[in-house]
């Protein structure tokens, strides 16, 4: 079946497309696919502009979502270096090796951001320095090994690489869920939400991260790369709360009120 063919369906963006067909048909799925990535990420960093910098005020003091900034930033410029490739019919030219490595860069803010969250109450200096390390150290390697075996295999180690930063966020919200329910991690005074309302929250975000992991390894091209845009989403949330907490202070034993300002405009 030729690309007018394909195209003269009605609709012509089918659900359970996959990657099996050449042409315009997938790229176009391709395109829509990345630009509900995109239009995830271009949503994060507005609203934390916009929440956290203006209304909130918390942009100075929550470092993680300071960080997370920055991979929703760099993940925006990946997806329309995606959506760049395909529309120019080019999937695995110049514009994908430019898309890997911006990707790379997001998910290395991104791990970084989530390394703090599984550090919770256990979270030190050393620590933080060396998982970031660790991740970024991990990120280089997939974008060199892509790069090697590039012609044989394309894409799929950096996608493998966006699985296992998946699965570090699901460890990083149960983590962060069990020590909460366990009563060693303590809430600020000022904090806005009930330890239930956090509670509850990390087991959504869970759910959301397992859900992204089942549609990106279905196959149907309409629904991965959103899917992966949600968990970008899912921990922009989650350190909007997180990001809150004086881990270093609870440590020491001091009051939860600790001298941040509380979250209100």
């Amino acid at each position: 079946m030729d690309d007018a063919e394909y195209c003269s369906r009605i609709p012509f963006l089918v659900a359970t497309t996959q990657a099996r067909n050449d042409g315009l048909y997938k790229n176009i799925h391709y395109v829509v696919s990345h630009f509900g990535f995109f239009l995830f990420n271009a949503i994060n960093v507005v609203s934390i502009l916009i929440f956290h910098g203006i209304l909130l005020k918390s942009w100075s003091r929550n470092l993680l979502v300071r960080i997370g900034f920055f991979a929703c930033l760099f993940q925006s410029l990946s997806c329309l270096c995606s959506i760049t490739r395909y529309a120019k019919m080019d999937e695995y030219g110049d514009w994908a090796h430019i898309s890997n490595w911006v990707s790379l860069i997001a998910y290395s803010f991104y791990n970084i951001t989530i390394w703090h969250v599984i550090l919770n109450r256990r979270r030190t200096d050393s620590l933080i320095w060396i998982g970031s390390i660790v991740w970024i150290g991990i990120a280089v390697l997939f974008g060199v090994v892509t790069d090697a075996f590039w012609e044989t295999k394309d894409f799929t180690y950096i996608r493998g690489f966006f699985v296992l930063s998946t699965v570090h966020q699901v460890f990083a919200y149960a983590s962060f869920w069990w020590e909460l329910r366990k009563g060693t991690i303590r809430l600020p005074d000022y904090f806005p939400c009930s330890k239930d309302f956090v509670s509850g929250t990390m087991i959504v975000s869970i759910g959301l991260a397992v859900i992204a992991l089942i549609l990106g390894a279905s196959g149907w091209i309409l629904f991965q790369y959103p899917a992966t845009g949600m968990t970008f989403t899912v921990m922009v949330v989650v350190v909007s709360m997180v990001g809150e907490i004086d881990f270093k202070q609870q440590s020491r034993g001091d009051s939860t009120s600790g001298e941040q300002q509380p979250l209100t405009a």
